[in-house]
């Protein structure tokens, strides 16, 4: 049976982890932006997959969806129609 194998990050910073938190304040910015502004007549997806055809599952930054009963909680990933606004940062 194979062993997993754990690493331990760095604990340093560097330019990448800078970026990194750059860009997840951005994110967390604009979908607190958003939510605030859609009132409840959106839900947001921060880098969860979509689905743009059957074999394309991208992950963007921030997605606006139309609101489903089910939260996209069956598995089923939001297509093009579900998403009236994405942001890739």
């Amino acid at each position: 049976m194979p062993r997993l194998r754990t690493t331990t990050p760095k604990t340093c910073p560097s330019v990448c982890t800078v970026r990194c938190l750059a860009t997840a304040s951005a994110v967390l910015r604009s979908s607190h932006g958003y939510l605030v502004a859609a009132g409840g007549r959106a839900l947001v997806s921060v880098q969860r997959p979509i689905r743009l055809d059957p074999r394309s599952a991208p992950d963007p930054d921030f997605t606006s969806l139309r609101p489903r009963a089910d939260f996209y909680g069956t598995g089923e990933r939001p297509w093009p129609v579900d998403i009236p606004l994405l942001i890739e940062m």
